[in-house]
């Protein structure tokens, strides 16, 4: 009981550290177009919001998060599915980086 409650608890924190990651390279700058190039409304915030640090905060603090803290496997599929993802668009970059093709990563 108390090794099950110290993988889910490793593999939750493995996996909010995962999606930090994750979003920081989806939503990196050179992902998202320029914020100067948008027009945005004159009384919005000129301060851009920590968009990773806000994901995990909130997978951390949901209320489903107590699911995570339990002995249960959800926290080992979200650690292996954020890693997952974050291995595919590393891959997907550096096949596009390499010859601008998409077709040929398939």
């Amino acid at each position: 009981m108390l090794a099950a409650w110290m993988v889910s608890n490793t593999c939750f924190i493995l996996a909010a550290l995962e999606l930090y990651e994750l979003t920081h390279i989806v939503f990196s700058r050179e992902n998202v177009p320029d914020a100067g190039a948008r027009t945005s409304h004159p009384s919005a915030p000129a301060a851009r919001i920590n968009l990773p640090l806000a994901s995990a905060l909130l997978f951390c603090f949901n209320p489903a998060s107590i699911f995570f803290s339990a002995g249960y496997s959800e926290s080992v599929f979200a650690w292996t599915t954020f890693t997952g993802l974050r291995l595919v668009h590393q891959a997907l970059q550096a096949q596009l980086s390499s010859d601008r093709s998409l077709y040929t990563f398939w």
